[in-house]
């Protein structure tokens, strides 16, 4: 989104997956705490324990858990997730990220988790809203990681947002 707003003539399309100036920190937080634990564990069934047992437990079901898992050189399973990506990032948020949306101009399609903790609907509409022309929909049966709890979903917004796009704008 910042790129977007400070480099329009290079963006021709943006999608923003469960993102909002107007995060929810009880959904964040537990996220973040969910990821930088980077725990191991020895088997699918160690990991719905944890799973049940972490952030947004009610939300974890139906998720496609093991398609987040690899494994580690000592035979345990891990995230994939790479906890270092949170390390001395500082987002824009709030008013920032509301001045950095409203010059945001190429087309934008805004997806929110229909169970998603990080985000509220209003939040998702109050962002459609400071983006000229943007849009938003709610993936259902998605958490904040849509991608993980329901990707084909994703994929069929993604799909449709693409194939919005005008002639040029995907040759660009």
């Amino acid at each position: 989104m910042t790129w977007a707003a400070r480099h329009p003539a290079e963006v021709a399309g943006l999608i923003v997956i469960d993102f909002a100036p107007a995060m929810n920190s009880g959904g964040t937080g537990p996220v973040y705490a969910f990821v930088s634990a980077n725990p191991t564990f020895a088997d699918l069934e160690e990991v719905d324990d944890f799973v049940d047992a972490g952030p947004g437990s009610s939300a974890a079901g139906g998720d496609t858990m093991a398609a987040n898992l690899r494994w580690d050189e000592g035979s345990r399973l891990r995230f994939k997730y790479d906890t270092g990506q949170f390390a001395g990032i500082k987002l824009a948020l709030g008013d920032e990220l509301r001045a950095l949306a409203s010059r945001i101009i190429c087309p934008t399609t805004l997806l929110r988790g229909e169970r998603s903790k990080v985000i509220s609907a209003e939040a998702a509409a109050e962002l459609a809203e400071l983006i000229p022309g943007a849009r938003w929909a709610q993936v259902p049966a998605a958490g904040h990681t849509i991608q993980s709890s329901n990707p084909a979903g994703l994929a069929a917004e993604v799909i449709e947002f693409l194939q919005s796009l005008d002639e040029p704008a995907r040759r660009h």
